[in-house]
């Protein structure tokens, strides 16, 4: 049986796929990829946790050996136009109770298939703290910055072929050193193609949840 999780992308690429009968331009499918993100990108993820437990090696233990691939044996495309996320309600990661990243399926999307591939360039993941200033005016710096060429970012390929195409399934966890409970940040994902230009996805802003127990390193440092 297929994990939930694969089934509700096939559900949400289905749409998609009616989108593309009305719109075939390639600016008015991103807006259509976009309305479906938006639509049904808040939907509860399902009891068993959304399937992430074999995002990133495979899902032996949920899924027939008919259902798998070798993801390493797929060859990569570098001609990507468009990066879509599909966030789980909870994207969390936790340890001790306490946020220290996130998890999110990724699509890179082929200008020539329209579908997700893999790739051969370096992929980034930034993210960002949002921060008012003295004059009210809220500006982006940078906590954390991840980088994935093609080797390091093998091990993240999801290891089945969705009707979306291939994927990749990150969960990221951010440096001990760098403290975001409870700021607003936002999360944004690139692509550098070999011939130098840069594709990035549209940025997913969050508050980030503060556990009852958590003490800034400023108040732990004090005497």
């Amino acid at each position: 049986m297929r994990s939930a999780n694969v089934k509700r992308d096939e559900y949400w690429f289905r749409m998609i796929a009616c989108f593309r009968q009305r719109w075939k331009t390639r600016g008015s499918l991103g807006l259509a990829l976009g309305a479906v993100v938006l639509c049904f990108g808040c939907k509860a993820p399902p009891k068993n946790g959304g399937g992430y437990e074999g995002l990133t090696r495979g899902d032996a233990a949920t899924a027939s050996p008919t259902e798998l691939i070798d993801a390493s044996a797929i060859p990569a495309r570098d001609d990507i136009v468009a990066i879509y996320q599909f966030w789980p309600n909870v994207p969390w990661l936790l340890e001790s109770d306490r946020v220290v990243g996130f998890r999110v399926t990724t699509y890179f999307v082929s200008g020539e298939t329209e579908l997700g591939e893999f790739v051969p360039g370096r992929i980034f993941a930034w993210v960002y703290e949002r921060v008012r200033g003295p004059a009210g005016k809220v500006t982006r710096q940078l906590a954390h910055m991840w980088e994935f060429d093609e080797a390091a970012a093998l091990g993240y390929r999801v290891r089945r072929r969705a009707v979306g195409g291939y994927h990749y399934g990150f969960a990221l966890a951010w440096p001990p050193n760098v403290e975001l409970d409870g700021r607003q940040i936002e999360i944004e994902f690139g692509y550098e193609r070999k011939d130098g230009s840069v594709v990035t996805g549209a940025p997913r802003r969050f508050r980030v949840p503060v556990s009852a127990d958590y003490v800034p390193a400023t108040r732990k440092e004090a005497p």
